[in-house]
């Protein structure tokens, strides 16, 4: 009797002091969000600070270089092997890696929220990595399309030499190798550098510039010497010599180019003029690589430094 008193005594503590908003009432179940809710909304915090931690950067970014390693070593094999034909594994590592973007794609647009990411701060990125992620899914589900319309007893021959497209966008989806430079959004010290070279791209173009517009006054001048030189009449020893350095005005700015950029020798570019027409020309010849070494090239170098 006395266990059975303690235990009614128990439950109607229980009932009593229980507060009302625990009760199995059927209008508490309206009040606030449900417990699905309140789950998903704590999902989608927990997946934030995961997104925009550190280390999601970093295996994103170290899944990036590996994928570029990966047709690094795809591209140097066919060139090799010149074999159309792609070992198996490559085929799995490469859509391996397109899932694993995907789903990276995907945490992202889901922490962030479709709209936010479209329009937060460091959106071109993101729009650039849709690109790029895009194009790849799109290059996969070809190569699985061409893959099941093939004739298994053909080896592949019967599609090879009528799809040429599909040869043109295997070879354009390497073009996914530019999402290395997503790499820059994650090494503070490589957006640095990047940052100062677009800085100075304003004042290099003025320099390359004054460069080309020099370089062409000399080229025009020497390409009229040479041509009215041949047009006398020479051997051909002397014409393919000169034709082979200003047989044309874009020989003539190709050859004074890569006379002051240590593409050749600036005395074989010389030795003809000097030999065959004139020593004189030597004096606006030194002068125009006394001017772009001394001058022009320390102006580019002091712009960068």
């Amino acid at each position: 009797e006395l266990h059975d008193d303690m235990r009614h005594s128990t439950m109607s503590m229980d009932v009593q002091g229980q507060p009302t908003d625990f009760m199995p009432d059927a209008t508490n179940w309206e009040v606030g969000p449900s417990f699905f809710q309140r789950t998903r909304q704590q999902q989608k915090v927990w997946l934030q600070e995961v997104v925009n931690g550190p280390y999601f950067h970093v295996v994103a970014t170290m899944f990036i270089l590996m994928n570029a390693v990966l047709l690094g070593i795809q591209t140097d094999t066919m060139a090799r092997q010149l074999n159309d034909t792609e070992p198996l594994i490559f085929k799995v590592m490469e859509r391996l890696f397109c899932v694993i973007f995907i789903i990276e794609l995907a945490l992202r647009v889901w922490a962030s929220g479709a709209r936010h990411f479209c329009t937060q701060d460091g959106w071109q990125w993101n729009a650039f990595d849709a690109v790029v992620v895009g194009l790849q899914s799109f290059d996969v589900l070809l190569e699985l399309i061409v893959a099941g319309l093939q004739d298994p007893n053909s080896g592949g021959d019967d599609l090879r030499g009528n799809i040429s497209i599909v040869r043109v966008l295997r070879i354009l989806r390497f073009v996914r190798i530019i999402r290395v430079l997503r790499t820059l959004r994650s090494v503070s010290e490589l957006r640095t550098i990047i940052v100062s070279i677009f800085g100075t791209f304003r004042t290099l173009m003025w320099t390359l510039v004054l460069l080309f517009l020099v370089i062409f006054m000399i080229a025009v001048t020497i390409t009229q010497i040479v041509t009215y030189h041949l047009m006398q009449g020479t051997d051909d020893s002397q014409q393919d010599a000169l034709q082979e350095h200003y047989g044309s005005l874009g020989n003539s700015v190709l050859v004074l180019f890569q006379a002051i950029t240590n593409g050749i020798d600036w005395k074989d570019m010389l030795n003809p003029l000097t030999l065959y027409i004139s020593p004189w020309l030597a004096l606006p010849v030194c002068v125009y690589i006394g001017f772009g070494v001394f001058a022009l090239m320390n102006i580019v170098t002091g712009v960068f430094v």
